[in-house]
């Protein structure tokens, strides 16, 4: 399945438009959507500001596997994954918003420095959460979760449904992606 693209509200529809009759509630048809992270920086990394917030945004995954947090997968949504270059508001994306759901590795100076939200922002270009996986759930963690996919599956002012990237967390994902920008790079 591949990411669709974005609806007439230019925002990535909360469920595929390739959705065969009867198949709403297929977990390959609705967000978040997975992908490779190749496949994701080829749609969303198509102009020089875009290029550098993926840049910022390999570079946290880069800290993230630095730290041992090799396994999981991360959610990516805002206004990145959004076309709000177009419509009555033009404007460039600022930032990416990532949650990472991740296997922790109980070092707390990994959490102050790529899971907060300040931290994360002025050295990544990310806006950070984290949800640790393999841990008993518990109110807090049900909370953000909820919290988070509500906030996530709208878009801010006009509350439009909108959908979510999903893209694996393995490092091996990183050297192709890696390619695949400085590619995109050379050609704009």
């Amino acid at each position: 399945m591949t990411i669709p693209e974005w609806d007439p509200n230019r925002v990535l529809p909360p469920i595929h438009p390739d959705t065969p009759e009867g198949q709403e509630d297929d977990s390959l048809y609705r967000a978040p959507y997975a992908a490779r992270l190749e496949e994701f920086i080829t749609r969303f990394a198509n102009t020089p500001q875009r290029v550098h917030l993926v840049e910022r945004f390999l570079a946290y995954r880069a800290a993230l596997h630095q730290w041992g947090v090799t396994e999981g997968f991360q959610w990516i949504n805002g206004s990145f994954v959004e076309n709000v270059e177009q419509g009555s508001n033009p404007r460039i994306p600022r930032d990416i918003n990532v949650v990472t759901f991740y296997y922790g590795n109980g070092n707390k100076a990994f959490y102050r420095h790529l899971l907060n939200a300040d931290t994360a922002s002025q050295n990544f270009s990310v806006d950070a959460y984290g949800i640790e996986l393999g841990r008993p759930l518990d109110t807090g963690t049900a909370t953000l979760i909820g919290y988070l996919h509500g906030l996530w599956s709208h878009r801010k002012g006009d509350r439009i449904w909108k959908g979510v990237i999903q893209v694996d967390l393995e490092p091996e994902e990183d050297p192709p992606a890696w390619e695949k920008l400085h590619a995109i790079r050379e050609e704009l």
